[in-house]
């Protein structure tokens, strides 16, 4: 049986609501089918679901205040009301009707957002999520900005380098819009499906389960080449923290140009901390370059990111890089832009690395047979993805190892966009390895801990 906090919460979003209407702009539902259809409904099914989407749209509209806050401002204007009674004259209130034979409210994208929401969805099969059709309101406000009405709305409320506001008249801007949207968004939720995160202990045996393949491959065979891709690409997005594409953007160019920079033998721990005994150049680290246009940024870059040769975990990353770049000059020599290449010496695609990490899982969980890894009634496919999965593994690890959080935003420095609130960062837009070779004791902290 449902348990309900309050006697409201089992008819919620289901009924109106006494005072509903004086929270915000209404309309009965033939009044908006009549704005929408411009005729009156002749009882067609397709009317009859009309009017049912009308329904949802203003008990949603409705519903975007909770009843007591509803019930609180009846009362307030029934006190109005009554004080000017008492007093011997009328209360001036303002007028709730009649409304416009035009939609000047947002009815159509609001009726397009819940006919969207029936279709299937990703996570969902009986519906699509808010965070998905709420596009069509995106969609249709730009429409409006582009049409000649939006591009007369001039008129804009600006202080030097502040954010701007402009005074538009955009249906879906309407106060009754957002008032339904809120109500929309507060029934629907949201079903969210995280990737599961990459444990050390199954990274540690990802790592195993490709070499223990890499050993059964012929020399120069794509299959052989296929498991060292996965084992490099694994690598580089469990110790960069990075998004599942964006070790994708992996640089060959650049990635062979700076390979034996700092390929020497000595131990970052050997360092003191706090005192920098050696020159930075020295440390051992290696450097990955990532290029291309990352979230929140303009244009191209290419990004260089110091990592320790091996982490405190002993992922020996250098070592693995250099499988890699053997592998991958057997195969094309020097040719091409991206690292990561497919049979044909294109960029490998998302999906194709997706695959390859995913069915080494899989092997891992079917050999698994005292459930080491956690594995046991996971559906490998549908609950991880080089999306997420590895960059999680990783922030868990990282705060297993306590790394300070400064350590962390200084490994990041090449999300500095993120952190930048829209405006332009600091930064050049190919990063030459002379502008972080100071910094390099700080930014390989970071791997070098995990």
């Amino acid at each position: 049986m449902l348990m309900y906090e309050d006697a409201s919460d089992e008819s919620r979003f289901k009924v109106g609501m006494d005072g509903g209407h004086l929270m915000t702009t209404f309309q009965c539902d033939l009044c908006v089918f009549r704005t929408l259809f411009n005729r009156d409904p002749m009882g067609t099914r397709g009317d009859e679901e009309a009017l049912m989407t009308i329904r949802r749209m203003n008990l949603d509209a409705i519903w975007a205040r909770e009843p007591s806050t509803t019930a609180n401002n009846m009362r307030q204007i029934n006190n109005i009301i009554v004080t000017c009674e008492a007093a011997g004259f009328e209360a001036k209130l303002p007028a709730l009707g009649p409304l416009p034979l035009e939609d000047v409210l947002g009815f159509t994208v609001a009726f397009t957002m819940l006919t969207h929401s029936l279709r299937t969805g990703r996570n969902s099969k009986e519906y699509t999520q808010y965070a998905t059709i709420r596009k069509n309101r995106s969609a249709f406000s730009n429409l409006y900005g582009a049409s000649a009405k939006g591009a007369n709305e001039g008129a804009v409320i600006s202080m030097g380098a502040e954010p701007k506001s402009k005074l538009t008249e955009c249906p879906s801007n309407s106060v009754w819009f957002t008032r339904w949207a809120n109500g929309c968004e507060t029934r629907m939720g949201y079903i969210e499906r995280k990737n599961r995160a990459i444990s050390i202990d199954l990274f540690m045996e990802l790592l195993r389960s490709f070499k223990r393949e890499i050993m059964k491959t012929e020399k120069h065979s794509w299959e052989r080449f296929r498991f060292i891709s996965g084992l490099t690409y694994s690598t580089l997005t469990f110790a960069g923290s990075f998004r599942g594409s964006e070790t994708l953007k992996l640089d060959w160019t650049g990635l062979i140009r700076d390979i034996n920079k700092g390929n020497i033998g000595c131990n970052v721990n050997n360092l003191k901390r706090g005192r920098q005994t050696r020159a930075a150049a020295d440390i051992p680290h290696i450097v990955i370059p990532l290029r291309g246009r990352f979230k929140g940024e303009q244009g191209e870059r290419c990004h260089l990111v110091p990592m320790a040769n091996e982490t405190a975990t002993g992922i020996p990353i250098r070592a693995i890089v250099e499988t890699f770049i053997a592998a991958r000059q057997e195969r094309s020599g020097n040719a091409g832009n991206w690292g990561f290449i497919d049979n044909g010496g294109n960029k490998l695609s998302f999906r194709a690395m997706n695959d390859i990490v995913l069915e080494r899982i899989e092997v891992i969980k079917e050999n698994d047979l005292k459930n080491r890894f956690n594995l046991e009634g996971v559906e490998v496919r549908e609950e991880f993805s080089i999306n997420r999965s590895f960059r999680r593994g990783c922030t868990t690890h990282g705060r297993n190892q306590q790394i300070p959080k400064d350590v962390v935003e200084a490994h990041n420095r090449w999300r500095q966009n993120e952190k930048s609130k829209g405006k332009k960062p600091k930064m050049e837009m190919i990063e030459e390895y002379s502008d972080i070779e100071l910094l390099i004791p700080t930014r390989i902290r970071f791997t070098e801990m995990l």
